[in-house]
């Protein structure tokens, strides 16, 4: 799934969470210093499982707010 409108990255289900595929560069996730392999665990405090958590609760956020990822 990629959320080019939201963070300008591709991400995909791992085994247990989210993880990113890939950053476009100067993109806000790579400005954020996400990288590829980084794991998904929480978007605005909350829990996420699966590349939907991410993208039902980062689709929450109007355009100019800043989201924030919990990454491992």
């Amino acid at each position: 799934v990629t959320l080019r409108g939201f963070f300008r990255m591709t991400l995909a289900d791992g085994e247990e969470r989210p993880s990113v595929e890939s950053v476009l560069e100067k993109g806000p996730a790579d400005e954020a210093g996400l990288k590829a392999g980084d794991v998904v665990l929480k978007v605005n405090d909350r829990t996420v499982v699966d590349v939907a958590d991410v993208v039902r609760l980062a689709g929450k956020s109007a355009a100019a707010d800043k989201v924030t990822l919990t990454v491992k």
